[in-house]
């Protein structure tokens, strides 16, 4: 199996994630119309932007600067499209060859399915995150699967908007294998340091329009 050997992880143990994940996100905000995108931006942190900017994409960032960019989008654009924006950025994310790998391989062993994406997607967890708690994927039915993340920063927790960029994240997956489905984030319980995922599918959008 060829797995990339990525840089080592910061010693410390302070929450980050990668700079490339937040390149796509970045990207994507450019791309909407420039009094939107401005906006966004006026409400993030200029220290961040400006470090993540100059950051090669294997660089190892506090998870606050995609925590609070999330939170940004949100405020400006609203639930529905912060979803869309995070399946975007996983999808624009997994065609990079750093982390491209990682897809390739699970439809090599598995097939184009959801399923063995989501078998992979503690890999994934592992590749952009780091000291950020752990990714556990929960098979239910031929077509629907359970995702925890468990103790995760406070930070994420705490944060709606990152936690829908989250959903948007795990969707990604059924776009790419072009079925249809949907992903529900279950609500947070106080005191809790975990989110879950309800992802559930069926046939192919191929299938359908046929």
């Amino acid at each position: 199996m060829n797995i990339a050997k990525f840089p080592a992880r910061p010693a410390e143990e302070v929450p980050r994630m990668r700079a490339g994940q937040l390149h796509e996100a970045l990207a994507l905000i450019d791309e909407l119309p420039k009094p939107v995108a401005r906006a966004i931006r006026a409400k993030y942190n200029p220290k961040y932007l400006q470090e993540i900017e100059q950051a090669t994409r294997l660089t190892w960032i506090p998870i606050e600067y995609g925590v609070e960019m999330a939170v940004a989008y949100h405020e400006v654009l609203g639930e529905k499209d912060t979803f869309l924006w995070g399946r975007a950025t996983m999808l624009r994310v997994t065609e990079k060859p750093w982390i491209r790998h990682l897809r390739d391989t699970a439809v090599r062993i598995f097939g184009l399915t959801p399923k063995g994406l989501y078998r992979f997607a503690p890999r994934f967890w592992d590749a952009v995150y780091s000291h950020s708690g752990e990714l556990v994927c929960v098979p239910r039915t031929e077509g629907a699967v359970t995702i925890v993340l468990n103790n995760i920063p406070r930070v994420m927790l705490e944060a709606h908007g990152h936690l829908t960029t989250m959903s948007g994240a795990f969707a990604a997956a059924l776009e790419f294998c072009e079925v249809r489905g949907d992903v529900w984030m279950r609500p947070v319980v106080a005191g809790d340091n975990r989110c879950t995922y309800d992802v559930i599918w069926s046939e192919r959008k191929t299938a359908v329009s046929q």
